[in-house]
């Protein structure tokens, strides 16, 4: 049975909103998961076969997720380094309000060897420990936004997809599936 056409232009429509959303809150990253679709089914019909679906969600959200990535660390490579001295001073000179909670806490837990203590202050004064912790957080940050955006934008160009082809994507057209 041929797909609607009402279906196919509604979704056309919602997928178009759907990819316009995901660029604008993605700050254009998620464009960059339909343009590699298209490309890798390209290849795919080139060589006789079909684009799956689970390969299809592969290839737009690794993709997107690997230029998110990307993006963020040079977007971070140019901020320009932070005082940390003066960082650091505000922070031991800000006021402590010691609450009830904080109090019940020490309380239960025993105290920590000065040799834990001694090393735990050797790593959060160390440079390179913040450095590493920042590439962590970045990579992580790039790579959760990624895979997101890059879903959404997968979902909308589904339904751009079958708006155009009327058949849902990663399946053989009604008279070729053999069913």
């Amino acid at each position: 049975m041929p797909a609607s056409p009402v279906l196919r232009v509604l979704a056309g429509i919602g997928g178009v909103i759907v990819l316009l959303i995901a660029g604008l809150t993605s700050f254009g990253m998620a464009i960059i998961a339909p343009l590699a679709i298209g490309i890798a089914a390209y290849k795919k019909r080139r060589r006789g076969e079909q684009l799956s679906l689970l390969g299809s969600w592969l290839v737009g959200a690794g993709v997107t997720a690997m230029v998110t990535t990307i993006a963020l660390g040079l977007a971070f490579t140019f901020v320009p380094e932070l005082n940390w001295d003066r960082l650091q001073q505000q922070a031991l000179e800000a006021p402590r309000d010691t609450s009830e909670f904080e109090r019940m806490m020490h309380e239960m837990t025993p105290p920590s060897s000065p040799q834990a203590d001694s090393v735990s202050k050797r790593i959060l004064e160390s440079p390179t420990f913040w450095r590493s912790w920042g590439v962590f957080t970045v990579a992580f940050t790039g790579i959760l936004w990624g895979l997101l955006f890059g879903t959404i934008a997968w979902g909308g160009t589904a339904l751009v997809s079958y708006a155009f082809t009327g058949k849902a994507p990663g399946r053989a057209p009604v008279g070729e599936s053999g069913y």
